[in-house]
This record gives C-alpha cells, structure tokens and sequence, in this order.
C-alpha cells in the first residue's frame, strides 16, 4: 500500500504506507540548518513542488492520496494541474481526500457572533476570518461544491462530500485536522 501526504509542512507520518511530499526545501534552503538535516533523513518525505506536476511518482502506484487545507495555497489553474497528475498517479479503484477551510461556515459563524472555532482565537470574531481564508499563503476560496468541480476537471467522477473522520479508505483520515471550519471531499478514481 501507498499513501501520498500532499503539501504535509510538519505533518509527516514518519512510517510507511506514508510518503509525505511538500518543497520544504524552499523553507530551509541552508543543507545545514537542522531542520533541513532532519528532513534529508526521513525516508518518506520527498522533496517537490506540488505546483509544478508532475510528482516523482510512478503511474497507477498510490492507493490514497490526502491534501489536507493544501489546495487553497495554489491557484486555480495549479490546481487542476495538480489534481490531473493526482488521478494519474492513483491506482485504479484509489481514493484522494481533500480538506479546504469552508467559508460557508465561517462566514455563518462571523454573521451569527459565534468565535468558537475549535482552536485559539486571538483576532476576535470577524478578523478570525479574515486571517483563516484569507491567508497571505492561501491563493482562493473553496468551497465544497468548488472542491467538487476542481476533482472533477482534473478527471475524477465518483466525487462526493463526505464527514470528518469519515472515507472510503480509512487511513486518510488519521491527517483530518481542524472539523469545526474544514470542508472534506473525497473522489475515487474509476
């Protein structure tokens, strides 16, 4: 079994089926800053920029894929891309789950006063918004039914909106973070 982490920053499952992929590289451009050290000897992280496919990875070899609140730093068209070179690294039968900050619910959240997002909030209600979607890393607004036609320009046709914690392959959810303000989709190539 193989399982991509797209886009991981410093969530990297450290054993296999995971092979965690992100150009955190660019982050830590010294080779001899430690934490570059420690990257260059993960045996599952693989250096790449996700917005520039194709990814080092054989056609038809991953049986899962997760980008979680990964898909919102590129751009329209880097994602079709890179959604493209997910179904063509996908087995046949393989599941890709994505998860985006909604901004459904956090503009019903800011509208209705509500700041309990799950997490620390140190901005107040409104600008906790403003600083969660609109991110000086984060390149658009998705929504589910956004998700849902990106997955399916990129070549996907069983696509869906599915729950936290909730997936056709059960081990993609161990990387679901963030529920109170995620919206997840989920595609399987067929």
């Amino acid at each position: 079994m193989l399982l991509l982490n797209l886009g991981c920053g410093a969530e990297r499952p450290l054993t296999e089926p995971w092979k965690n992929i992100d150009d955190l590289f660019a982050i830590f451009p010294d080779p001899k800053v430690p934490e570059r050290v420690n990257l260059s000897k993960e045996p599952n992280y693989v250096n790449h920029d996700l917005s520039k496919p194709p990814m080092p990875i054989d056609d038809n070899s991953v049986d899962g894929i997760i980008a979680s609140h990964f898909f919102e730093h590129l751009d329209l068209q880097q994602s079709i891309l890179t959604l493209k070179d997910c179904w063509r690294v996908l087995k046949v039968g393989g599941v890709i789950r994505a998860s985006t900050p909604d901004p459904e619910m956090f503009y019903k959240k800011t509208i209705a006063g509500d700041d309990n997002w799950g997490e620390p909030n140190n901005w107040g209600v409104g600008n906790f918004m403003k600083e969660a979607l609109c991110y000086h890393e984060h390149r658009q607004l998705l929504t589910a039914y956004s998700l849902l036609s990106l997955l399916y320009v990129g070549g996907f046709t069983n696509v869906q909106v599915v729950k936290y914690r909730e997936s056709g392959l059960s081990l993609l959810t161990r990387m679901d973070n963030r529920p109170e303000f995620s919206v997840f989709v989920e595609a399987t190539k067929t």
